[in-house]
């Protein structure tokens, strides 16, 4: 379970490798690990068209796979800053580990919907009520895609007590329903897109909008020792990843040509939501529904995961 994983690297690590080392501090320099996934994908904005310059940070960007890989290189020192989804990240805090959302990440917007529940083109479920009793997938067991299918089967007529819910990779979803491993998987972009436009899969509906309709899905965290020794760093990230987001919301077409850079991926157009803030109640829905279906611990208020000192006040 990656989730779990995550929390227990952090735990282990964040306590006694406490973060940032001299020489990040003396040059600027902030070390972020990201997943390729177009959810992560505004430092590669910041970078490329120079915001991070123009603030005078000093940034290198590394490719994990995975927020347990991420969160261990976080709780070890290897990073300074980490980007998971909010699940994990409220899970950490309810766990105990000292960490903070030190800027806002993807949000989820239901006008744009990045990640759907998918089928076989052939395949007889239609409805939510259909997939009670059969197996469906995500790519982490515990984590996002997990309490996006679980509402979406309750919210829409189903029962998630039913389902069997297992991991598999982005990479491997298609074939799993191919293969009839599955009957259903929330898919996210590019896949998604891939697989309608090669006609392999079927949409039955938009998972996430039954968490809500707009929520923060990431955040770039780092360790409370790091943010304390960094604030001035810390801050200047904050502001960069807002003139990111704005950026790729007003050049969709730009970013989408960065993210094929970096991913690989057929991408043509991002869907990035501007004006970012770290508000709790755009990160409390997730925190809500993860405690609903018993995926992290105890209900986490929004506020417990929240840099405090982002805008300098």
């Amino acid at each position: 379970m990656r989730t779990r994983f995550a929390v227990l690297s952090l735990s282990l690590a964040l306590v006694v490798a406490p973060g940032g080392t001299p020489s990040a501090q003396e040059a600027n320099t902030i070390r972020v690990g990201v997943n390729l996934t177009t959810s992560d994908a505004d430092p590669w904005y910041a970078a490329d068209t120079g915001i991070f310059t123009k603030l005078g940070l000093n940034v290198d960007i590394q490719t994990l796979t995975g927020g347990a890989a991420i969160a261990s290189a976080v709780a070890s020192g290897a990073l300074d800053v980490g980007v998971s989804n909010m699940l994990s990240l409220g899970n950490a805090v309810a766990h105990g580990i000292p960490i903070k959302i030190i800027a806002p990440g993807f949000l989820y917007d239901s006008a744009a919907p990045l990640s759907r529940v998918m089928v076989g083109p052939n395949s007889p479920i239609q409805t939510a009520k259909d997939l009670n009793g059969k197996t469906v997938c995500g790519i982490s067991v515990g984590g996002m895609d997990q309490l996006a299918m679980y509402a979406w089967i309750d919210k829409n007529g189903g029962d998630s007590s039913s389902v069997k819910f297992v991991e598999l990779t982005a990479a491997s979803q298609i074939e799993g329903i191919e293969s009839g491993r599955v009957a259903a998987c929330t898919v996210g972009e590019p896949y998604a897109s891939d697989a309608l436009s090669s006609k392999r899969l079927r949409p039955i509906g938009a998972t996430y909008d039954a968490v809500a309709p707009s929520f923060m899905m990431v955040g770039y965290f780092a360790g409370n020792d790091w943010i304390a020794k960094n604030p001035t760093l810390a801050r200047k990230f904050y502001q960069a990843m807002g003139e990111a987001s704005t950026w790729a919301a007003a050049h969709p077409e730009e970013a989408a040509a960065i993210d094929r850079k970096y991913m690989k991926a057929n991408i043509t157009r991002v869907h990035e939501k501007p004006s970012r803030v770290l508000a709790p109640e755009l990160v409390q829905p997730v925190l809500d529904g993860a405690a609903r279906y018993k995926l992290i611990p105890r209900v986490v208020n929004g506020s417990e995961l929240l840099w405090s000192g982002a805008t300098g006040r």
